[in-house]
């Protein structure tokens, strides 16, 4: 009597492993990378002035756990320092301070959170962006 009941345990927790293995698996096989994009591929600004880039990302179709992080870098730049980044979703903000031409590369990662602490990511997208950056005003917009 005690190995079968001993055998039944194991197998329902074999069962329970393999549902929540297959949970895990099903999230990242699902392709949640469709809606999310960037509002603009070139730019235009001024130097000093705050550039808002637009990043769409559906958040309402997300599971429990799941949420996005946007990662951005210069790529190449006037002078020797990177533009001031402030990546998020819906927007990031970049400040150039030098006119000249700038180019980004703009990430935007599905990160999961598993409720046993750990974290996995998946970059969904990966883009450049170019920016002009006058000495005058510019508007910021994105034209």
């Amino acid at each position: 009597m005690n190995l079968k009941r001993g055998g039944s345990r194991a197998a329902g927790v074999f069962l329970a492993a393999a549902i929540l293995a297959w949970s895990a698996a099903a999230g990242w096989s699902a392709d949640w990378s469709g809606g999310v994009r960037l509002g603009g591929k070139r730019f235009s600004g001024a130097a000093g002035q705050p550039l808002i880039i637009e990043i769409e990302a559906p958040t309402e179709r997300l599971p429990s756990g799941f949420m996005y992080s946007v990662v951005a870098e210069g790529v190449s730049y006037p002078g020797p320092e990177p533009p001031a980044l402030l990546p998020g979703i819906p927007s990031t903000t970049v400040t150039c301070r030098l006119p000249g031409e700038y180019l980004l590369r703009v990430r935007v990662n599905l990160v999961h959170k598993t409720s046993c602490g750990g974290a996995s990511f998946q970059t969904i997208l990966d883009e450049e962006v170019a920016l002009e950056i006058t000495g005058g005003s510019g508007d910021g917009t994105g034209r």
